[in-house]
């Protein structure tokens, strides 16, 4: 299912629904501003009342009506800050988020610290006051936060920070030391950059996230609306199809070029791109031609005599301008 044909759709259902919320809104504003004109409550009560209406419904009603009305800019701000985010978490280094890691253990161990001395406080108060109950209960906390504060303990918001320092600092090795730029994928007429995180994200849930770092991918700028994808540390036979349908779920259309020992097919080289019906298919260096046949749910190329495709040479990205945007990992 081509799931970007349906972004149109619910960016308009989107629309509607606030800008029904936001006349909801003031139709509320206006039956409680006639229900306080006709109160017995003192005028000062009714105009304070109708202020307190007036600032919560008048406001978010004025501010949804312009938010429906503005709904396509608001989203596109809303989503090009949520992604410069996640690019931005993405391009922390190792040390930058064992760094992070060890400010959110020393905040923690500070608030610990912070909270034994005010339980300290409330004994020695509790104390002058004879009131046994508050001095345990006070002394417990006191003796909990103390030995929190001593043991310091990893909460889980930190361990997966270190984990995820150790893992890219892991990555970072095998790329300084192990490069396999030879696949390549290119994708040619794409509007925005979103569309392939997207794809990559989606792909990435079943096959990012691997300590040897296999299926990571590279996207580099080749031109215009024209960006490519590499796996600089090599990737599992059955990826490339995956990735392939993720991204065609996007209305791309994808072209790759694969040296053909690693998909199992012959020759040198194989180029594989989606046809009409969504179909991987395949041609070689040497002529043979390949077709998606999937068995028992395993995916792989199977020769198609059927099938006339013409063979281009591989893309080699090297030889071109290009500038390395994300990696994914």
């Amino acid at each position: 299912m081509k799931l970007y044909r349906y972004i149109g759709l619910f960016r308009f259902l989107g629309r509607i629904v606030v800008l029904l919320l936001g006349f909801a809104s003031l139709v509320v504003l206006a039956f409680c501003i006639h229900y306080m004109l006709g109160s017995e409550e003192e005028t000062l009560q009714r105009i304070l009342c109708i202020a307190v209406c007036v600032f919560i419904f008048g406001g978010l009603g004025i501010y949804l009506i312009y938010y429906g009305m503005n709904y396509d800019r608001m989203e596109a701000r809303e989503q090009e800050a949520t992604l410069e985010k996640e690019r931005a978490e993405r391009r922390k280094t190792a040390a930058q988020k064992l760094e992070e890691a060890t400010r959110k253990q020393r905040s923690e161990r500070m608030s610990y610290i912070a909270i034994t001395i005010l339980a300290a406080t409330g004994v020695v108060y509790f104390f002058t006051e004879k009131d046994i109950w508050m001095i345990v209960i006070c002394g417990g906390i006191a003796a909990f936060c103390l030995y929190m504060a001593i043991r310091n303990p990893d909460t889980e918001e930190v361990k997966n920070l270190k984990e995820d320092a150790r893992r890219k600092q892991q990555i970072d090795s095998l790329l300084d030391n192990r490069k396999d730029n030879s696949a390549v994928v290119i994708l040619e007429n794409i509007p925005r950059l979103k569309l392939i995180e997207d794809a990559i994200n989606s792909f990435g849930d079943e096959y990012l996230g691997r300590k040897n770092g296999r299926n990571t991918v590279i996207i580099w700028k080749v031109d215009h609306n024209s960006y490519a994808l590499t796996f600089p540390l090599g990737y599992q036979p059955d990826a490339p199809a995956n990735l392939f349908w993720e991204l065609y779920g996007y209305d791309m259309q994808p072209v790759g070029w694969f040296p053909s020992r690693h998909i199992k097919t012959c020759g040198q080289w194989t180029m594989l791109y989606l046809d009409e019906d969504g179909e991987i298919v395949g041609v070689t260096d040497d002529g043979h031609h390949f077709a998606t046949n999937t068995e028992e749910g395993i995916f792989h190329l199977a020769p198609a005599a059927d099938r006339h495709l013409p063979f281009r040479p591989r893309y080699n990205i090297a030889e071109r301008n290009r500038t390395k945007l994300e990696y994914f990992s």
